[in-house]
């Protein structure tokens, strides 16, 4: 089953512009299965030695400012890890409840993890990720409606069997019908490839370097990460033989992928920044924003 994103694509106002300065966000999912690939009930990842050690280096080393969204089941039993990523500064936002990613108009996953959100932190989530990047315009509406200010789940590529959003923006813009604004997550511009480590993993950083050099990088860039594409796990065992074969691709290279892509970022001038940042930033963007004129610079 594919689930694209057509009716909000046609009824939005034009994307809104790159900001003047070049901005990175690094998001992590976090959740209690393989990506979504398996119906695991593990959590492997989150207690790993490498990731405690070698996360926290990366994250001081370069600044980086974490935006993690996390499913409800996650922020209601594994309280240690969110305060472990709060403890490297991360912002922790809404990835849903029990990570369902083929129904995105199930409103009551979104209603659970709204709870389970408030329930932890005593407030309402402002940002939003569609567990599998799979969302609809019915989905949009109930995240408006849940007080949520801004979705962050078009991948603006094509994968098999769950979305095609090849003429979707890949800039910030705001769905005038439901009154979110939407973050995508960033792509190498003409190719589509999802600036993701898991698919940094795949193709190799040096042939994710060499499309950066050719195509660009759009600013502000929004970096994905699992913390299952940062160490290999037993987990992997448990997806199905066409996946394992997907994820064994420098496996045991996890951190030293993401490590180096941060670098190859860090070297090109771009600042990691919140997610709540670009959303304060676009906000501020009017509907139809002027030819060629970015938005008002912001302090951290």
């Amino acid at each position: 089953m594919t689930l694209n994103f057509p009716c909000a694509i046609k009824s939005m106002a034009t994307g809104y512009p790159m900001t003047e300065q070049k901005l990175i966000c690094y998001t992590l999912d976090l959740e209690h299965d393989y990506a979504g690939l398996a119906p695991s009930e593990e959590y492997e990842a989150f207690g790993h030695a490498e990731i405690r050690e070698r996360l926290p280096e990366i994250v001081r080393s370069y600044g980086l400012k974490l935006t993690v969204f996390a499913t409800g089941k996650v922020l209601a039993e594994q309280k240690e890890t969110v305060e472990f990523l709060q403890g490297l500064g991360a912002e922790i936002e809404l990835h849903g409840h029990d990570h369902i990613i083929y129904q995105p108009d199930l409103v009551r996953e979104l209603q659970k993890g709204t709870e389970a959100y408030r329930n932890c932190f005593g407030r309402d989530p402002l940002g939003y990720r569609s567990p599998g990047g799979v969302i609809s315009p019915l989905l949009l509406k109930s995240l408006a409606a849940e007080g949520i200010r801004y979705d962050s789940s078009i991948i603006p590529s094509y994968r098999w069997g769950m979305y095609k959003n090849l003429k979707s923006p890949l800039h910030p813009f705001r769905d005038p019908e439901a009154s979110i604004l939407e973050l995508p997550i960033s792509v190498v511009p003409r190719v589509r490839v999802p600036i993701a480590t898991s698919y940094i993993r795949l193709f190799g950083l040096a042939t994710f370097k060499s499309l950066c050099a050719l195509f660009g990088t759009p600013s502000p860039a929004i970096y994905l990460f699992h913390l299952v594409d940062l160490v290999p796990t037993q987990m992997r065992k448990k997806l199905s033989p066409f996946w394992r074969g997907i994820y064994a691709k420098g496996r045991k290279k996890g951190l030293q992928v993401f490590a180096g892509s941060v670098k190859h970022f860090h070297d090109r001038g771009f600042q990691p920044a919140y997610m709540s940042r670009l959303y304060s930033l676009y906000s501020q963007v009017p509907e139809s924003p002027p030819e060629n004129k970015g938005p008002a610079k912001q302090g951290s």
